[in-house]
């Protein structure tokens, strides 16, 4: 996940539920400089081969810039 944060963008809080060995939960908290840089983050995580369905809640782009966020997110590792 780190070598897929653009510049702008912070993750402060990481936490990770497994449902099993293969795949779990997580949820990313940081904050933004800009939408598009949220954005970004978020196609970047949803792009990714352990990532799927990510998507920023509306609420969270009501403001053009310093952006705090919360991502949820499945993930599944492959044996």
């Amino acid at each position: 996940v780190g070598r897929l944060i653009p510049k702008g963008v912070t993750v402060s809080g990481v936490v990770i539920e497994r449902d099993d060995a293969l795949t779990g939960g997580m949820l990313l908290q940081g904050r933004a400089d800009t939408r598009s840089a949220l954005l970004s983050f978020a196609d970047a995580l949803d792009s990714s081969e352990l990532l799927q369905g990510v998507e920023v809640p509306l609420d969270q782009l009501a403001v053009d810039v310093d952006l705090e966020f919360s991502l949820e997110f499945p993930f599944s590792l492959k044996p």
